[in-house]
């Protein structure tokens, strides 16, 4: 029996052989574990082919160096080597095996602790601006609150990575999905885009501006809250955005082409 059976496996790995030795593949050889037919068809360049696109690396470069420009005047080491490990660990979303259903999945825990940190912060915005209409001394012990608050939250690493990561997710996930969507799903992350061109953008310019300041001020001054209202509505059109987006996310979920790869 057993040598019926060195015969047969003999027999069966002859045509393997023949097929190394034809096309010189003798590697092939040492590694019987992968199926011939699997390493017939698998191309040269499969591990290239997981690379991300061109552009995204240039949207990955363009956001980093952006980012350390923009921000170098407020930034220790510490928020030096945040900036630079938020984007490394947002890499893996470049890759082209994630598809963009994936992206989709992503968003909801993105817009879940959006909407978390806004909640919180609106206390204090309604705060101050409730304060306004009464004695001095009300309005002054209100503003300093919230400096205590915007100061020690704004300084603490883990946020700033959280929020970090947020806006690389939003805004890289977003070219990904685009980029690797079908032509009918295309126009579903152009108005993705654009609520995020109109929320996002509004939150850099009128409440990051604010906060960087408050982040790198030494004592509390009454000049930091002046005009908060704007911050406010900011923080407001920040949620419609966001309303807005979620049909569109479950759209573009359900569709049968956002699990393909490529287009």
């Amino acid at each position: 029996i057993l040598a019926q059976a060195s015969r047969g496996c003999v027999c069966s790995c002859r045509p393997v052989v023949r097929w190394a030795m034809a096309h010189g593949r003798w590697h092939d050889l040492l590694t019987p574990l992968v199926p011939m037919q699997r390493r017939a068809r698998m191309p040269a360049s499969d591990l290239r082919a997981q690379f991300p696109e061109p552009h995204l690396m240039i949207a990955w470069f363009c956001s980093l160096f952006g980012m350390l420009i923009w921000l170098h005047a407020e930034m220790s080491a510490t928020d030096s080597a945040l900036l630079v490990g938020g984007h490394v660990c947002c890499l893996p979303l470049l890759s082209q095996s994630v598809t963009p259903q994936v992206v989709t999945w992503l968003a909801g825990p993105v817009y879940g602790t959006i909407v978390g940190l806004q909640v919180l912060d609106c206390c204090f915005d309604l705060l101050i601006l409730r304060s306004r209409g009464g004695p001095d001394n009300a309005a002054l012990e209100a503003a300093k609150l919230a400096f205590q608050y915007y100061h020690l939250v704004l300084n603490a690493a883990h946020v700033n990575a959280v929020l970090l990561c947020i806006i690389l997710v939003a805004s890289l996930g977003s070219l990904v999905g685009f980029s690797r969507s079908s032509p009918a799903l295309r126009h579903k992350w152009l108005m993705l885009g654009l609520c995020m061109v109109i929320g996002t953008g509004g939150y850099l310019v009128c409440v990051v501006t604010r906060y960087l300041k408050i982040r790198s001020a030494k004592d509390f001054s009454m000049e930091l809250f002046e005009g908060w209202e704007v911050v406010f509505a900011a923080r407001i059109n920040l949620f419609i955005c966001v309303a807005v987006s979620w049909p569109l996310l479950f759209i573009i979920a359900k569709h049968p082409d956002a699990t393909r790869k490529k287009y």
